[in-house]
């Protein structure tokens, strides 16, 4: 376009198909051109409007913006915190049913040892004094299986976790 003629609007859009200069389809194409200009130049006050009052909109946005981040790592901190604390939990439930396990286990082999050596005390009545000896030392020995075949087990459980708590 020359500097002399004014901008394309939707009005003077319309003098191309009453120019005698153009054929039919070249004064269509050229109205859609002008059409689509004044669209534009429409689209661009309204985008620089928009960019002017945008600052302002941003200011008052960003307090809102932390507020909802602080928010969401309290969240997260917090789930994780539940998720641990639940964890913890259930180890130290699974530690409690194993130990209860090898107290049974322990008192069921000491009940099978007092049994036998019952019968063997009904069989031979003169050896009172040695059955006492060698049950006080089936019990010593019994403890003290006990007491080791808990401290290894406990040593292959890993550390008990603790939840840990930060503020960001």
């Amino acid at each position: 376009m020359a500097a002399s003629e004014p901008p394309l609007t939707r009005d003077t859009a319309s003098c191309y198909t009453d120019s005698a200069q153009f054929t039919t389809p070249e004064a269509q194409v050229l109205n859609e051109y002008a059409r689509m200009a004044a669209n534009l130049d429409k689209l661009a006050t309204l985008a620089s409007s928009l960019a002017s009052t945008q600052p302002a909109l941003l200011n008052h946005l960003r307090p809102l913006e932390r507020k909802l981040g602080l928010v969401l790592t309290l969240f997260k901190a917090s789930v994780w915190a539940t998720l641990q604390a639940e964890e913890a939990r259930r180890e130290e439930e699974e530690l409690a049913a194993f130990e209860r396990e090898e107290e049974e286990q322990a008192e069921q082999q000491a009940r099978q040892r007092a049994q036998g050596r019952h019968r063997l005390r009904f069989d031979d009545d003169d050896d009172d004094d040695d059955d006492e000896d060698e049950e006080e030392r089936d019990r010593r020995d019994t403890a003290a299986a006990y007491g080791q075949t808990l401290q290894s087990q406990a040593a292959q459980l890993p550390p008990p976790t603790r939840a840990r708590r930060s503020v960001r």
